[in-house]
């Protein structure tokens, strides 16, 4: 068309006018092709992006598939071994019934304890059963039941006072005691400071960790219960409970039940046991027969009621503290061990100092305890151990705790005590001796341990503070013994007597009694002169403190007057050693009534001599307000030789002459 216009074209002026048009129409032309090839390319890579993200998805669904079906694979497994763990603990359970309870009838809840709502079906309530059983099959091993008596039925299976006091028990009574609601503050004391009569430390541990693994497994079966109670629509908390006690049968065949006339193969803390099957029958009328005597939990007797059938509340299980039942009676077994393994920390961690195996199965037990009720304990239980493993390192096994101080100290001189303010004298024999009271570990006193050859091992801070008294002892009569000069004398010994005085006015008698040694010792005690010499009022202070320390009456002056103070105060350890011997070695250690039953008076007599003395080791201690170069003055003393004493004593006062026949 352009180029007919062009030949129709009759001037040049038309021809340029025509040439300016083609011109902007080819410019025309290439601008809308530009725009439409942009166009283009802008929808490709938009469709491009979408194609990358779509890719992109794609892979990771795949991915996420391939991990669902290694999970699903890896489910399916563990049903199957689930599946054949199940099927091999039912049997079990039926070999158990059979050696146990001599009946092969499967146990049938009583109709009286199982209440089922309108809705309820029976394949709801095999769905309840079946969920129980398979949670307790978690578990590798038996672990001890509850067997939460109360404390009636215990008291009824020991030899008692007639105010109830425990007089001889069996092992698995006494362990079991432990757990009675309301808690015995006085038998866990007791217990805690003697047990190692009994049983191992290694055993203790275990029973303790048997007890928590049992009650954790019934929480965790509880659990599974209630989960699948509201899943099938409708079985009730008592259906449950019931279904729960079946399911949990195999536990009622370990220490509630078979070891409850444990008793030690040897004396000591061996920890090999013998066992005799346990004879104690559910005795309440009408209870469920398949039911051991194991589940009569705390406040039985009360309100709580009874899943075992028409009997006696108190025979099976009741209402505790914790909650209805056997979840209530699991939550008391927590709670009251995080009690039980707290006070064991605090006060005797010896136990576990010297064994890094016992220390990480503590760590471990901890882990047990964890309860929304318990946690603030379980943690403070954790910082606690923490401190005492750190504490531990630090100060080194075996070392003496007593650290002199670093202060050097020239040789003894006596001129020095005859300047010296009684008083002064007197705080710093009270710090020194304090200090190595409070190093005394209570296993220290435990079967005579410081009679032993290897005493030095057995109990070193023992050792240290006897030595200390001897010394102390020794270094009076010393001094004494030392002076020419008579007045000189006399004035020493009077200081030693206002020494005495201050000592008993700040509760320390075991410097009471060691100065006292010191000026009775033979060597001192004869010389008549320097004694007349002594001031009257002086004289009639010592006079007292002689009558308190006298042995008649089995040192009861004594003894009134310790019992009578107050802390800080250092009683005079050699009563409590001769106390701890007597009862040692007079008692037997089982019971008169029942020869095989544990003489719990004996230990109880033990623990409270043990636990008397560690009273004083509390605090508060005495101020150290003095200068520490009395510290370190009477921290290494100097003493005479008992031979040189004796010469030196018959030099002041030279013995008589025989008259010739």
């Amino acid at each position: 068309m352009v180029i007919c216009a062009w030949q129709r074209a009759e001037k040049p002026g038309r021809f340029v006018k025509l040439n300016q048009h083609l011109t902007k129409l080819v410019a025309s032309t290439a601008s809308t092709d530009t725009e439409t090839r942009f166009a283009r390319i802008e929808a490709l890579l938009t469709k491009k992006e979408r194609l990358s993200g779509v890719s992109s998805s794609l892979s990771k669904a795949l991915i996420e598939k391939k991990n669902l079906e290694e999970r699903l694979a890896a489910t399916i497994a563990n049903i199957t071994a689930l599946e054949t763990e199940h099927t091999g603990l039912v049997q079990d359970i039926a070999s158990l019934e059979t050696r146990v309870f001599h009946d092969t009838t499967p146990p049938t809840p009583t109709p009286s304890s199982t209440i089922t709502p309108p809705g309820a079906t029976a394949t709801a309530t095999a769905a309840v059963a079946a969920a129980a059983s398979a949670s307790v099959a978690d578990a590798s091993a038996e672990p001890p039941s509850l067997s939460l008596h109360t404390r009636e039925q215990l008291l009824a299976r020991m030899v008692t006072t007639s105010d109830g006091v425990i007089k001889g028990a069996r092992l698995s009574d006494m362990l079991e005691y432990l757990y009675v609601d309301p808690i015995d503050h006085d038998f866990i004391e007791e217990f805690f400071c003697t047990f190692r009569a009994w049983i191992s430390v290694a055993d203790m541990l275990e029973h303790l960790h048997g007890r928590m693994q049992t009650a954790q497994r019934i929480l965790k079966s509880h659990a599974a219960v209630s989960t699948a109670a509201s899943s099938s629509g409708g079985t009730s908390t008592t259906g449950a409970d019931t279904a729960l006690i079946d399911a949990m049968h195999v536990s009622s065949v370990s220490l509630g039940s078979s070891t409850s006339n444990t008793a030690l193969a040897s004396s000591g803390s061996s920890s090999s046991l013998t066992t005799t099957p346990n004879t104690s029958p559910c005795s309440s009328a009408g209870s469920s027969s398949h039911l051991p005597y194991i589940f009569g939990g705390p406040g039985a007797s009360g309100s709580g009621a009874s899943l075992g059938g028409g009997g006696s509340s108190s025979s099976i299980i009741g209402a505790s503290s914790g909650g209805g039942g056997l979840v209530g009676a699991a939550k008391l077994v927590l709670s009251r061990s995080c009690t039980l393994i707290k006070h064991w920390i605090d006060y005797y961690w010896f136990d576990f100092a010297e064994s890094e195996v016992l220390t990480v199965k503590l760590i471990n037990m901890i882990d047990l305890l964890v309860l929304d009720d318990t946690a603030a304990q379980v943690e403070s239980i954790r910082r606690q151990l923490r401190g005492c493993i750190i504490e531990e390192a630090a100060k080194g096994r075996g070392e003496s705790c007593f650290i002199t101080s670093s202060v050097t100290v020239p040789a003894v001189d006596t001129r020095v005590l005859e300047q010296a303010d009684p008083n002064e004298i007197a705080k710093a024999l009270c710090i020194i001796d304090y200090r190595l009271m409070r190093c005394i570990s209570r296993r220290e006193f435990l079967n005579s341990a410081w009679t032993k050859k290897d005493k030095a091992t057995l109990s070193p801070n023992i050792v240290a503070l006897t030595k200390r008294f001897n010394e102390v002892s020794r270094w009076v009569a010393s001094n004494v013994l030392q002076i020419q000069k008579p007045r000189a004398r006399t004035k020493i010994v009077e200081r030693f007597i206002q020494m005495a005085s201050r000592c008993r006015e700040l509760n320390n008698y075991h410097a009471v009694m060691a100065i006292l040694g010191g000026l009775q010792h033979p060597a001192v005690q004869r010389l008549q002169k320097t004694w007349e010499a002594v001031n009257t009022r002086l004289m009639d202070k010592f006079a007292e403190l002689q009558n308190l320390v006298s042995i008649e009456d089995n040192w009861s002056k004594s003894r009134a007057a310790i019992a009578e103070s107050k802390p800080p105060c250092v009683p005079y350890i050699g009563l409590f050693l001769k106390d701890l011997i007597f009862l040692e070695d007079g008692m037997p250690k089982y019971c008169d009534e029942q020869p095989e039953l544990f003489n719990v008076s004996k230990q109880r007599k033990i623990a409270r001599s043990i636990l008397g003395f560690a009273h004083f080791q509390e605090p508060p201690g005495y101020t150290e307000d003095i200068k520490a170069e009395w510290i370190g003055f009477l921290s290494e003393l100097c003493f005479l030789s008992e031979a040189t004493m004796d010469k030196a004593s018959n030099e002041i006062e030279p013995k008589p002459k025989a008259k010739p026949a």
